[in-house]
Order: C-alpha cells, then structure tokens, then sequence
C-alpha cells in the first residue's frame, strides 16, 4: 500500500474494505463516480504491478 498515493489509498479503503459503492465515496470525497472508479483502478494496476515485481525477486535469507 506504500506504493500508493493518499488518495488511492482512501479510495481503496472506502470501496473494498469498506465496501461502499462509487457514488457514495464521490459524494464523501467531492468527486464524480467516474473519477472514483479511474483512480481505484489505476490504484490496483500499481498494486498488481508492485506485486508482480515482488513476485519475480528471489526471497532474502
């Protein structure tokens, strides 16, 4: 989630783990739904991407 910005964190947070819908967290945030749903996916792109790079490193020790 370091990876993230502050923004997409709370997006994600409010969407997945929280499990509100785009309009509910656009109306929290002052955003359009389609701005809500643009930067969580491109929040979980960064995710996915963080995780395949992690997948590919060899494991310490």
């Amino acid at each position: 989630m370091a990876a993230l910005s502050p923004l997409q964190r709370r997006i994600l947070l409010l969407r997945v783990a929280r499990g509100r819908s785009a309009e509910e967290v656009a109306t929290e945030l002052s955003m359009s739904p389609m701005a809500v749903r643009v930067v969580q996916h491109r929040a979980l792109e960064v995710l996915r991407a963080h995780l395949a790079g992690e997948a590919g490193q060899p494991t310490p020790g």
